[in-house]
C-alpha cells in the first residue's frame, strides 16, 4: 500500500535555496576527490575507492573519460577478498597524457593542485 505524503515544500521544508551570491566554499565532489588521488600519482581499484567514498569506481572513470576526455590506464590485478581467496579487479591509473588536462580541470573545480612529485613529472 502506498502512503500518500505531501511534497517537501508543503511539509515545511526549511532548506535554504542556493543563492547566486553564496560565497561558502564547496567541498570537492566525488569526481574531484577521485581525480585528485589519480593526479597525485596513485592507482585505485574498486575496493580502495570504497574507503574514499566512491562505491562505483568504474562509473566515475567512465564519467571522467566521457565528460572530460581524461584517459586512464587499466590493469587487471588480483586482490584478497573477505573470504580468504583472490578476486580479480581493474586497477586504474591516470594516463600521463591526461595529467595536464586533469590539473586544469581540478583547478577549474577549485581544488588546489600540489606540484607533481619528481618521479611523476616525467611520466
Amino acid at each position: 500500500m502506498r502512503e500518500n505524503r505531501p511534497a517537501p515544500a508543503a511539509n515545511g521544508d526549511k532548506t535554504k535555496p542556493k543563492q547566486a551570491n553564496d560565497t561558502a566554499p564547496r567541498k570537492p565532489g566525488k569526481q574531484a576527490r577521485i581525480l585528485l588521488v589519480f593526479y597525485r600519482g596513485h592507482s585505485l581499484h574498486r575496493f580502495e575507492a570504497e574507503h574514499i567514498g566512491d562505491h562505483c569506481l568504474h562509473s566515475t572513470i567512465s564519467a571522467l573519460f566521457n565528460g572530460y576526455g581524461l584517459v586512464f590506464d587499466r590493469e587487471r590485478v588480483k586482490v584478497p577478498n573477505r573470504f580468504g581467496t583472490q578476486t580479480t579487479v581493474t586497477e586504474y591509473r591516470l594516463a600521463g597524457s591526461s595529467r595536464e588536462k586533469a590539473a586544469r580541470l581540478l583547478s577549474r573545480w577549485g581544488v588546489p593542485v600540489d606540484p607533481p612529485a619528481p618521479e611523476q613529472a616525467t611520466g
